[in-house]
């Protein structure tokens, strides 16, 4: 079977880009989520937006190569893009969400790692998309049994499988073995500007964005959640209804 070439899968994986500016025309906390999920690097900010564009060319460089299996690991502060990352790798590797297996960290048991062996040791049927996808997220908080446990899960993926963690916590606190099996990348906070133009993009005054980025100190989420609460509480102002002209032969029917 002929695998496509890099330029072939990039190609492949490109899509129509979403407006530079202009209302989103979602709620502030829904935007780059599994609801609405990303669709291109430009819709990121800061360092997150690097990160994507990233993940586009090495899942580029994945399918032109055999779809070998993929283990990613994205930390940094809270609310800075590495959930939107985990939705933008699915949406890159056309997983289907029959293939997602999502995870919170406390949920990894050393009973749950079995079952994952005895899953992903099954043949990954493509109708279900070109790869399975494990997510986890707040992977600091895997027992430390668990992650030695999952020791020889990553050492055995077999092809068409991605692992992805996210989380908050420092890379050190993760048992050493673990974090060596994943290409780590930091998402640090987003530059004022880049959030504040993010904001801007829906209904709210100036003052209002400045204030919102300002109090969120780079944690977009945060952001999101404080706009979206100014948008309830004031709603934009409807256009006053045009007073219903009387008829033409409105004397006449008064006489």
């Amino acid at each position: 079977m002929r695998h496509p070439s890099i330029t072939e899968a990039l190609a492949a994986l490109n899509v129509q880009r979403p407006p530079a500016t202009g209302h989103p025309g979602v709620l502030p906390t829904l935007y780059l989520t599994g609801a609405n999920p990303p669709t291109d690097p430009t819709e990121f900010i800061g360092p997150a937006r690097d990160a994507a564009q990233k993940l586009r060319l090495m899942v580029a460089h994945a399918l032109a190569n055999g779809c070998p299996p993929l283990k990613l690991f994205y930390g940094g502060p809270s609310g800075t893009g590495k959930s939107a990352l985990t939705y933008y790798a699915q949406r890159l590797l056309q997983v289907s969400r029959f293939a997602v297996y999502e995870f919170n960290g406390t949920d990894v048991t050393i009973d749950r790692v079995r079952e994952l062996r005895a899953t992903l040791g099954l043949t990954h049927n493509e109708l279900f998309g070109l790869y399975r996808l494990i997510c986890i997220q707040e992977a600091d908080r895997i027992p430390d049994a668990a992650q030695v446990n999952m020791l020889t899960l990553l050492d055995n993926l077999p092809h068409r499988t991605a692992v992805i963690c996210t989380s908050n916590a420092d890379l050190a606190e993760m048992e050493r073995r673990f974090q060596r099996r994943f290409k780590y990348t930091r998402i640090d906070p987003p530059p004022f500007d880049e959030l504040l133009s993010l904001l801007r993009r829906w209904d709210a005054p100036e003052f209002v964005c400045r204030m919102i980025a300002t109090g969120a100190c780079g944690n977009v989420g945060l952001a999101m959640n404080e706009l979206e609460e100014w948008l309830q509480t004031h709603p934009a102002a409807e256009p006053p209804t045009p007073a219903t002209p009387p008829p033409q032969n409105a004397e006449l029917a008064l006489a």
